[in-house]
């Protein structure tokens, strides 16, 4: 029986060749739009950190490598639609005058989804076989885009720099060689690298993992890990700082906030929820007494505002906070499902051709599925009203899963790929019900599916791929070495935390 294992190997010297130096930070393009850097790494010293043997010539029989990846990462000023060609060496002497190509490949560099991969799967085999050889290698590349290209950023940012990430497996008599499954890998993740982000919607799935680890763990590690974001976020008065969005946004991640509290009873961070709910109070009203997310009328309002405002008047006594998400949960919920004879809502309603988009239909479940779960809201008037319409939704929903578990980008268009932001928030939505009893089992079994699946376009554990924006004019290019985003991260740890 074989076991696959994932070991991560971190690169431990960059050297970019123009400027003949170690750069710490980042190593950019030249004037001509190249680059030309050469990374060293272990890969043998990375396999036996995991492993019980000292004699690292031992590891080269014991292992099969499946895949490796050098995963780079590029969070600096560039469009989602820049791409390049990047081409990666392996060294075959300790300098770059002489080296061997393996592998050429295009890539996508998305300022929203920052890290992607190479495949090195071949230049890894040759390491491990031939540790006399392990030189490094040479990483040269030439981008569209006349803008710098930074090929890793300050880790106290995205919390890592490149490495390279191998999954391999061995035998059962092989069991000193221990590496470590995807979901492990991600559940260290959430404590240690995902502390650092401004205060959007994309990050705060990654709260809200952090928050369900720690209730089932009791693992001080994801408190802090709250805790370290917080404090980048909030001043010594409470105010917000680093706010990347309205507060319609940030408001997403005040439920995790309302948690941190709780636990440890900080008093600033009472004021900047105070802050964030009279924000929320203030925002802009459409014509239909909707609140808007700047000038836009659309349904993350469920998840991000009012799920929120469910949880503050709860935790605070708070009827005019109750009150005022209940009000608005229907209201938008009955202005994107009018005239939807499907029952497939929309996302925006100034975009008739956001109809079915899966976030967007993951933004409504999941938040009613939230909302739903409030004790305090149960004996709301109106929360049979919202139940009905929860209940008529997630049928139709699950009509649209497909049988691995997974939505489509646009539910309703099977030509689209399938998108984990979507089925993993979907999930969720699904899950919260059953748990409050709102929804028979069918639906845990549904999300079990998806959870999964979207394993499946996680490289590391630590990165997740197949998070697309809306493209309802196009069939989105996917290409396979590209991947990572804190929403497709996140969605699929909030839901694996809230199945576990």
């Amino acid at each position: 029986m074989k076991h696959n294992h994932i070991i991560i190997v971190p690169i431990n010297e960059y050297k970019n060749e123009k400027l003949n130096n170690i750069d710490t930070k980042s190593i950019v393009l030249d004037e001509n739009s190249n680059i030309s850097c050469v990374m060293k790494f272990n890969v043998l010293e990375g396999l036996s950190a995991v492993s019980d043997f000292k004699d690292k010539v031992i590891i080269k029989d014991k292992i099969n490598v499946l895949k490796a990846y050098l995963r780079l990462v590029n969070a600096s000023g560039h469009d989602w639609t820049t791409s390049g060609t990047i081409k990666v060496q392996k060294l075959l002497t300790p300098t770059t005058k002489e080296s061997q190509c393996y592998i050429q490949k295009v890539f996508r560099i998305p300022q929203w989804q920052p890290t992607w991969f190479v495949d090195i799967t071949q230049i890894i085999e040759h390491m491990v076989q031939h540790p006399q050889e392990n030189y490094g290698i040479s990483v040269t590349a030439q981008t569209e885009s006349k803008e710098m290209l930074h090929l890793y950023n300050d880790p106290d940012y995205l919390g890592v720099t490149p490495m390279v990430v191998i999954e391999y497996t061995t035998d059962d008599v092989s069991e000193e060689v221990r590496g470590t499954c995807k979901v492990e890998v991600a559940l260290s993740a959430l404590k240690s690298i995902y502390l650092i982000r401004d205060l959007s919607w994309s990050g705060s799935f990654v709260r809200n993992a952090q928050v369900n680890m720690h209730k089932r763990t009791n693992d001080k590690a994801y408190l802090n890990a709250l805790q370290v974001f917080f404090d980048y976020c909030i001043d010594a008065e409470g105010n917000f700082r680093n706010i990347s969005e309205e507060y319609f946004y940030v408001a997403t991640n005040g439920e995790a906030l309302v948690y941190l509290y709780e636990q440890t009873q900080i008093e600033r961070y009472k004021k900047a929820l105070k802050n964030l709910r009279d924000g929320l109070f203030k925002l802009p009203i459409s014509d239909r007494g909707i609140i808007m997310a700047g000038d836009r009328t659309e349904v993350e309002l469920i998840y991000c505002v009012c799920s929120f405002l469910s949880v503050y008047g709860e935790t605070f006594k708070d009827v005019d906070a109750s009150n005022l998400c209940m009000e608005q949960t229907l209201k938008i919920y009955d202005a994107v499902t009018e005239n939807q004879l499907d029952g497939i809502p929309l996302q925006n309603l100034h975009r008739p051709y956001s109809k079915g988009w899966s976030r967007g239909m993951g933004w409504i479940v999941a938040g009613m599925g939230k909302i739903l779960s409030s004790n305090t809201l149960k004996r709301h008037r109106e929360y049979d009203n919202l139940k009905y319409k929860y209940l008529d939704l997630c049928a139709v929903m699950l009509k649209h899963q497909h049988q691995n578990g997974m939505m489509t980008s646009i539910i309703q268009d099977t030509s689209k790929p399938y998108e984990v932001t979507g089925s993993c928030l979907i999930g969720l939505g699904f899950e919260l019900g059953v748990k409050k009893g709102i929804l028979p089992d069918a639906y845990r079994q549904a999300a079990i599916k998806t959870v999964k699946t979207v394993a499946d376009y996680s490289k590391t554990g630590i990165d997740m791929g197949q998070s697309f924006p809306m493209n309802f004019f196009e069939k989105y290019e996917v290409i396979d070495f590209t991947g990572y985003s804190d929403q497709g991260f996140g969605t699929w740890m909030a839901l694996y935390s809230e199945l576990k």
